[in-house]
């Protein structure tokens, strides 16, 4: 007895599930997204490490440091990694300067992703194993440790595997806010949200936009409270629809008045904010960089084109419009309608029809004019 047939599993498929809370779950993490928005996100990451590593060259000279100042983070310690020298640190400046471009590019995906995720998880621990730890880095290590899973030549489709790895610098995002928040109850308090944290900041580094606050403590404290509020609900962010949306916008303004207001801003955390966008929109025309961003802009189709140069856009009435009409067509609309042939075989309508015309125009703009000599007079008077 012939074994059944049985249809081979696209790989690219999210797994199938079984009831209606584990589907939910699969399509949570798998939901297809279109290819062109991984491919588009990738190459924003990977042009970014260069410029961040150009902006915050400190872990490089941290291989300048006496040893005995190293004080690693805990996976430094499980991991056993010594202290940075001054020759193994300029050789991990000058590789995520380089290497990187050849992953936006889509070059060596196997080899140039890992490259880039572990000398930048290195970059960072160094970094922060000498004093304060900043936490906007943790989307960007994981976008960095998941783009090397999907394939960097493919635009055309969507995919399960690169829903998945856009899910997961989403998820890193929305835990980093909620986490803050959770730190922030856990060490301070519900006391942080009348603490005097912003005006501390207002009083060290604000700009003029912030320095009128300073008047309004009682506001400052009702912002803390939004601050708080927006962080531990953060997780919203992931919900489909307006309200994860919503979050979003919420995130993106937040950014923007803490770099208004105090000059801060997390552009690590920012680039990686943009996985929630649908950068599939974005159209480049050509091979020039002019960004189509709406529909509006675009060139109107050739036949529109011709057809206003013709001069017969609007006073030809569309073939088959008296039939929407209810009514049937009169005798100029019939001789316009007429098929080439049924008038002599010359496709012409009615003397002096546009579409006579027309042709007449065109036939004459036909004719080659060389050396100066100038094509037939249509209306026969010689020159």
């Amino acid at each position: 007895m012939a074994a059944p047939v049985t249809a081979a599993r696209d790989p690219e498929a999210p797994p199938a599930g079984g009831s209606a809370g584990t589907s939910a779950w699969i399509r949570f993490w798998y939901d297809p997204v279109p290819l062109r928005r991984l491919q588009l996100f990738r190459v924003l990451i990977y042009l970014y490490v260069p410029l961040d590593v150009v902006l915050t060259r400190f872990p490089a000279d941290h291989g300048l440091l006496p040893a005995s100042w190293y004080a690693p983070l805990w996976i430094g310690r499980a991991l056993g990694i010594p202290a940075p020298t001054r020759v193994g640190m300029a050789l991990v400046l000058v590789s995520l300067l380089s290497i990187p471009l050849v992953a936006a590019a889509g070059r060596a995906r196997r080899l140039a992703g890992p490259a880039v995720a572990l000398l930048y998880g290195y970059w960072c621990l160094i970094g922060f194993s000498y004093g304060k730890v900043d936490h906007d880095r943790v989307a960007l290590l994981v976008a960095l440790a998941v783009l090397p899973t999907v394939a960097w030549t493919a635009e055309d489709g969507t995919s399960a595997a690169a829903g998945w790895a856009m899910r997961m610098v989403q998820v890193a995002v929305a835990l980093t806010y909620f986490l803050a928040g959770v730190t922030k109850m856990l060490v301070s308090g519900p006391s942080w949200i009348t603490s005097s944290i912003l005006i501390s900041a207002i009083t060290r580094r604000g700009t003029m936009f912030a320095d009128p606050l300073l008047q309004f403590p009682r506001l400052l404290h009702l912002m803390q409270l939004g601050i708080i509020v927006f962080e531990l609900t953060a997780l919203l962010m992931l919900v489909r629809g307006r309200v994860g949306r919503l979050y979003v916008w919420m995130a993106a303004l937040f950014h923007t008045v803490t770099f208004v207001g105090i000059t801060i801003y997390f552009r690590a955390h920012m680039i990686c904010l943009i996985s929630f966008a649908p950068l599939e929109r974005l159209r480049f025309g050509g091979r020039g960089f002019g960004l189509r961003v709406s529909r509006a802009l675009r060139v109107p189709p050739p036949q529109c084109v011709e057809a206003a140069q013709k001069g017969n856009a609007l006073d030809e009435p569309a073939k088959g419009d008296h039939l929407r009409r209810g009514r049937q067509p009169d005798e100029h609309e019939q001789a316009q309608q007429a098929p080439a042939g049924a008038d002599g075989g010359n496709g012409s309508g009615p003397p002096g029809s546009p579409r006579e015309v027309g042709a007449g125009v065109a036939e004459h703009s036909a004719l080659p004019q060389v050396h100066g000599q100038k094509g037939p007079d249509p209306t026969g008077q010689g020159g």
